[in-house]
């Protein structure tokens, strides 16, 4: 896709018959078919499409231009701007996110404390089987009615 340029499409359509644009069929004084397109601010014509060779399509096409293009243009912008500014959001968050890993990275990772409860006098990690076991034990004996398997 080539890069338009929007303040040349802008002055084009600023430096033309205000608008808006219609069209009519007519005969010329030559006796030719044509569909006349013109200014309905200024009563003057723009251009006319011969109508055996050309559509009334065509001379509705270029009477809605004058809208038509400005629009567009407007709205190209205004997208252009939508865009620009998702990318500045988008660029912001991979710094952010770059950040964010350098610190992650940066800090060592913590080791994970494993809690050790003391039984019979020395300490045992509570995975243990001997722990298990005598942590269902004092259960039992706190509450024999329980039923802790």
């Amino acid at each position: 896709m080539t890069t338009l340029d929007l303040n040349a499409i802008i002055a084009r359509a600023c430096h033309a018959t205000p608008g808006p644009w219609g069209h009519v069929a007519d005969t010329t004084t030559h006796g030719q078919e044509v569909h006349r397109i013109g200014s309905e601010t200024t009563n003057s014509d723009v251009a006319s499409v011969d109508r055996r060779s050309g559509e009334v399509t065509d001379a509705d096409f270029i009477a809605h231009a004058r809208e038509d293009i400005p629009a567009l243009v407007s709205e190209v912008r205004h997208l252009t701007e939508e865009r620009d500014t998702y990318r500045r959001d988008a660029e912001s968050w991979r710094r952010y996110m770059a950040s964010q890993a350098a610190i992650d990275n940066a800090t060592p990772p913590r080791r994970p404390t494993i809690p050790f409860t003391p039984t019979h006098d020395k300490l045992t990690h509570p995975r243990t089987p001997h722990t298990k076991t005598t942590a269902l034990a004092e259960a039992r004996e706190a509450d024999p009615t329980d039923d802790c398997d």
